[in-house]
């Protein structure tokens, strides 16, 4: 079971802007609209749609680091780019700032 509906924006932005990991209970911590939510990591999962069979699969710190090449996919063109982003298109940029 997961989220069916279209992303807001906005509320991605804040989200991102002040989201904190609590390594000690692996609690995630987020303001949206000057509002405090906590969360822990197993239950924000589920929401997002991963179940009991996902968590054989490898977690992403324990891969090896991605070559300059492998990732190049991820980044704008600078000879295109729009001036609203600056390297990660704007998608990897939020991913990038989730799961740091």
């Amino acid at each position: 079971m997961g989220f069916q509906h279209i992303w807001n924006t906005e509320i991605l932005y804040q989200f991102s802007t002040t989201y904190y990991y609590e390594t000690s209970c692996n609690v995630m911590h987020w303001m949206t609209e000057e509002r405090h939510y906590r969360l822990d990591f197993v239950t924000f999962a589920r929401l997002l749609g991963f179940g009991s069979d996902d968590s054989s699969f490898s977690e992403i710190h324990d891969e090896r680091n991605l070559t300059d090449h492998e990732i190049a996919f991820m980044y704008v063109d600078p000879s295109t780019a729009d001036g609203l982003s600056r390297g990660l298109k704007p998608f990897f940029y939020i991913l990038n700032n989730l799961f740091r």
